[in-house]
């Protein structure tokens, strides 16, 4: 999570929403990673959450088109 070819590839977007990462949104070192990387505490929005892994998809969509 914190390698810069993670954290480039994946996103902050990506953390919140990729289902990949469900579980481990959960855990301690998931929230501390966050807030190191990113300098916020990770505070689930799931409406906006929801909202980012359409948007994501759809560009995948997309992108196979």
């Amino acid at each position: 999570m914190k390698s810069d070819e993670i954290k480039s590839s994946v996103g902050q977007e990506g953390f919140r929403a990729w289902p990949v990462f469900k579980f481990f949104r959960e855990t301690d070192e998931f929230k501390e990673s966050y807030k190191e990387i990113y300098g916020d505490d990770y505070v689930p929005d799931y409406a906006k959450d929801a909202e980012l892994k359409e948007e994501q998809e759809n560009k995948a969509l997309e992108s196979e088109s």
